[in-house]
């Protein structure tokens, strides 16, 4: 579900969107970039 987010919306967007969460997407996008 995170991985899909990510892909759809950038790593800025799944920040505040997540909030607490922030750290699961964050990683994934540096990865990605």
């Amino acid at each position: 579900m995170v991985r899909r987010r990510v892909e759809l919306a950038p790593c800025i967007e799944s920040l505040p969107d997540k909030g607490g969460q922030a750290a699961s997407p964050v990683e994934q996008c540096g990865l990605r970039r």
